[in-house]
């Protein structure tokens, strides 16, 4: 005997709100009419509980936007600290009723819909910038690391390079501006921030690897050096200014021992 039909209805019942009003709209002997129910499927179905239906799908709702919080976090704090979370995890539960066993997939369908949720609402395209940010370290943080650990010693003629996994991306706004900021409470203060072009550097933390590096890249030439794979000494002869060399040098010691950075045989 086949319960199909029967567990098709309670699983859109739990993920989708308005399927769910729909079927409790209808008088009781009327709910299960329009449902290709078995005979046996739809005694059961009358003897279905959906207060207790509707208490499993709160849990199930409460638990994927904790989920989502912990995946986005830059960018689900700023959505609650301007009091929107809860329509848009609901607008995109609506949108997704169907679950996924994989975490990469459900933040990538969570990044998605937050750039076109944003784009429908008329948000401040703050948030798209901050929605990718977030993305970016969430995705970066479920990669494995790539690359071997450094060697106790340094050799400044040894080739550098930049430890994958890792990614530099430009966005239209300064982000430091909005994340982890308790003075942002309203959208119209997100509409009024400036932009301004800045690049971040996002890369697994190779000390930590539960954890990512985010920072801004304020000397483009220094990063753009690196990633052409130049020993030390011939990063440092690029550098414009004998201040310029110094403040290179004491960087390059400094990333190489907090292991974003390593060597290579030429």
């Amino acid at each position: 005997m086949t319960m199909l039909q029967l567990q098709i209805f309670v699983t859109r019942y739990i993920r989708d709100e308005t399927f769910r009003e729909r079927v409790k709209m209808q008088p009781p002997d009327m709910q299960f009419k329009n449902f290709e129910f078995s005979k046996e499927e739809l005694n059961l179905a009358n003897m279905l509980d959906l207060s207790q239906l509707d208490r499993i799908s709160i849990k199930i709702m409460n638990e994927r936007k904790e989920k989502r919080r912990a995946d986005l976090i830059e960018f689900v704090s700023v959505l609650q600290q301007v009091g929107i979370y809860d329509e848009f995890c609901r607008s995109f539960a609506q949108a997704n009723t169907v679950g996924s066993l994989s975490p990469k997939v459900d933040a990538q369908r969570f990044h998605n819909y937050a750039h076109q949720y944003i784009k429908e609402k008329g948000l401040p395209k703050v948030l798209s910038d901050l929605a990718t940010y977030s993305y970016q370290i969430f995705i970066v943080s479920q990669s494995a690391l790539q690359d071997p650990f450094n060697d106790k010693t340094f050799n400044w003629d040894m080739p550098l390079f930049l430890k994958r996994p890792f990614k530099i991306k430009t966005f239209s706004y300064d982000l430091t501006q909005i994340i982890d900021n308790p003075e942002i409470k309203t959208l119209e203060q997100l509409q009024r921030l400036p932009k301004k072009r800045t690049t971040y550097f996002f890369q697994k933390d190779y000390l930590n690897p539960i954890s990512s590096h985010v920072f801004e890249i304020d000397d483009p030439s220094f990063f753009d050096l690196l990633q052409k794979n130049y020993t030390a000494k011939e990063i440092l002869q690029q550098a414009s200014s004998h201040e310029k060399q110094e403040e290179w040098k004491e960087l390059i010691k400094d990333i190489y021992e907090s292991e974003i950075i390593g060597s290579k045989n030429p």
